[in-house]
């Protein structure tokens, strides 16, 4: 008899274990969606916190008149003031009449030229490399030599090598110039490293995305202290001596504050600044970069301008009143700013014209408007620097006149062309065509070497222009960063993070003693490190103040990974040092 399975009746969607079994597999799926999404915020909330670091604007401002420190004889009779130094500084200063002691300003006035990119090994020069230009130059003997040397495949890239005035005068002047490795902060983007150069302050990755569309900045910086009277106020005046170097007429001699003029003014004072380059400074310092000469054509609001000085140094019982300041040559407070557009990277030329064009308006006397002749010398100067602008149609703008000197939109009834000339004490200068063509064609592409070459004639000709001056003046070329080998720039890789920065004066401001002493204490702290943890994970930067320049020696490696050449000894320093440094080698107020 055959037996008859049992056939399993459907179960509805209606039983109540059917039901049960749905309601538990949702569930299950809204807890599991949940930890997804609290797992993620988590993660987020980690990460925006660990890496993307955000920052504290700090509020505080230094002054002049505020000593950083308490005096001396304050100090010792009465340890418990020491936490009120700001107090003690101010009562100090009216007792004494003089505050201003942070510093005795060294330099009357500087020059500050940004090459964007300028990256260290290309403002190094190594002996052992010729310069491919050199074959078309050299005897046959030197020719011949040059030649094996090429055939040993040590040709220079097309970056190296290609700034020589550098090298020049760090041989010819040494207690005048020094060459240094510049090492940058990540992220190595312009807005965030002009940023850490003006306010010493470190950006933070999260701060990239800022990098097109920069707000102002409101936390003290060198700029503010140029521009802005309210934090540079203080009595009394800078004094101080130093040796000034007559390049040329191998002589030296003695450029107090009162031969100086400026380094005799009242720091509550603006002053005069220009600036021309990269308009990435403009979205950062929108008031200090403002300039004055739409003021100066109107008489009401120019001696109102120049009032608001006045009062604020009436307060403080110093004066900016140029008939009572031996030197001053004209009011104080003029601006004059150019700026370029710097986002479109396929542009070479126009920012670095732009700068080069206007540049010898405040490096040279004015061209004698009765047609008397020029002296042989400064005419000659003018031509080399017309030559070195690539496009003639940036010549063709109302900042100049007929004959190239300051036009109309330049020179005002209150600001003539000498005064452009004789009283400016802050020119900043930004090019961007090391670093477009760095975007562009990338480092190894032949257009690079002529960018180098002029910016290499063009620091010659600055170099020229401050040595006849007989104020003391300080030039600072530097790179705000470096570019990797596609020419990019922004993480932090070494040649991104490694930019040049060269010093010179037309005074002496280091000495091989100096030097010497330096160097020892240098040693023996990095010798201490060595003993305290040897073998341990310590930065190059911490353990030593040198550095080998290894992005030029490695370029030239052989087969078995050996360089053919050596790879030059610099001294390293942080870009944020800058800040402090330029500060007070202006007599400024640290910020």
């Amino acid at each position: 008899m055959q037996q008859q399975g049992h056939v399993q009746r459907p179960r509805s969607a209606a039983d109540p274990g059917v039901a049960d079994e749905k309601r538990v597999a949702t569930r299950g799926h809204w807890v599991l969606s949940l930890a997804f999404v609290v797992a993620a915020a988590v993660g987020f909330w980690l990460f925006s916190s660990g890496f993307l670091l955000t920052r504290s604007v700090l509020p505080d401002h230094s002054a002049a008149s505020v000593l950083p420190f308490a005096p001396v004889e304050e100090s010792k009779t009465d340890s418990s003031k020491a936490g009120a130094h700001s107090n003690a500084a101010k009562n100090d200063t009216a007792a004494h009449g003089s505050a201003c002691g942070w510093y005795p300003a060294k330099f009357d006035r500087a020059v500050v030229l940004v090459i964007d990119a300028l990256r260290v090994d290309f403002a190094t020069w190594s002996d052992e490399l010729g310069t491919p230009d050199s074959l078309q130059n050299a005897s046959s003997g030197a020719k011949q030599q040059q030649q094996q040397q090429h055939q040993a495949d040590i040709r220079p890239k097309p970056y190296h090598n290609r700034m020589p005035i550098i090298d020049a005068l760090n041989k010819r002047f040494p207690d005048q110039t020094m060459l240094y490795r510049f090492r940058a902060d990540p992220p190595t983007t312009t807005l965030q490293r002009l940023k850490g150069l003006t306010t010493g302050q470190l950006p933070t990755f999260i701060d990239a995305g800022s990098n097109f569309a920069g707000s102002a900045i409101s936390e003290d910086n060198w700029l503010q202290a140029l521009r802005r009277p309210s934090s540079n106020t203080c009595s009394g005046a800078r004094t101080g001596e130093t040796e000034v170097n007559e390049p040329g007429a191998g002589k030296t001699g003695s450029n107090t504050g009162s031969e100086a003029g400026s380094d005799q003014l009242g720091f509550g004072s603006r002053r005069n600044l220009v600036f021309l380059g990269d308009d990435t400074w403009m979205s950062l310092f929108p008031d200090e970069l403002s300039d004055t000469h739409a003021i100066e054509a109107n008489d009401t609001l120019w001696k109102g301008f120049l009032e608001e000085d006045r009062m604020r140094e009436s307060n403080t019982g110093s004066s900016t009143d140029s008939d009572s300041v031996p030197g001053a040559a004209g009011p104080r407070g003029w601006a004059r700013v150019r700026p370029f557009p710097s986002l479109n990277v396929w542009d070479l030329d126009t920012v670095d014209d732009g700068v080069l064009s206007r540049l010898p308006m405040f490096l040279l006397p004015p061209a004698p408007a009765d047609g008397a002749d020029e002296n042989p010398e400064i005419g000659a100067e003018r031509r080399m620097w017309r030559g070195l602008v690539r496009q003639p149609a940036m010549l063709a703008h109302a900042d100049f006149d007929a004959a190239g000197s300051p036009g109309s939109a330049m020179v005002s009834k209150n600001v003539g062309a000498e005064q452009l000339h004789r009283d400016w004490d802050m020119i900043v200068a930004h090019g961007l065509g090391v670093d477009h063509c760095g975007h562009r064609f990338g480092p190894d592409h032949p257009a690079i070497s002529q960018k180098l070459d002029q910016m290499n004639r063009a620091i010659e000709l600055i170099v020229q222009a401050i040595n006849r001056s007989y104020k003391r003046t300080a030039l600072f070329v530097f790179g705000d960063h470096g570019m990797d080998p596609k020419g990019d720039h922004g993480g932090d890789s070494p040649r991104e993070v490694d930019a040049a920065l060269w010093v010179y004066s037309n005074t002496r401001w280091r000495s091989s003693e100096r030097s010497e002493r330096v160097a020892r204490v240098l040693e023996t702290a990095e010798a201490v490190l060595d003993n305290v943890s040897p073998g341990a994970s310590v930065d190059g930067d911490l353990r030593s103040g040198w550095w080998r320049n290894t992005h030029l020696s490695d370029e030239y490696r052989d087969g078995d990974g050996v360089s053919k050449i050596a790879a030059p000894r610099l001294r390293s320093v942080p870009q944020i040092d800058l800040v402090p440094t330029l500060s007070l080698a202006l007599g400024l107020h640290v910020p």
